[in-house]
């Protein structure tokens, strides 16, 4: 997430691309759980430790090596960049 983007514009990014998780870092929990709220993402994980998100430690196990997902290239998405010159609202660039 762009950090000089107000919480209402992030919010609306994150409206248009329907994530299903939210990965954030410690110093910006407070921002990202407005931000989830306003997007409706239930699942919510956090580098370090902030009220209201999981640890992402939790993602694996100790000790457990990283589970290989099986997605279909053709419609798994990894990234989905979002672009705009002023004054138009970012949109995504698919």
């Amino acid at each position: 997430m762009n950090p000089v983007l107000t919480t209402g514009e992030l919010a609306k990014q994150l409206c248009a691309a329907r994530p299903t998780v939210i990965v954030t870092a410690q110093p910006a929990a407070d921002k990202t759980t407005e931000i989830a709220d306003a997007a409706g993402i239930a699942h919510r994980f956090v580098i370090g430790e902030a009220a209201g998100f999981r640890p992402f430690a939790e993602l694996t196990g100790p000790g457990e090596p990283v589970p290989r997902p099986v997605l279909d290239p053709r419609t798994a998405v990894a990234a989905l960049p979002f672009s705009a010159a002023p004054p138009a609202w970012p949109r995504a660039s698919c």
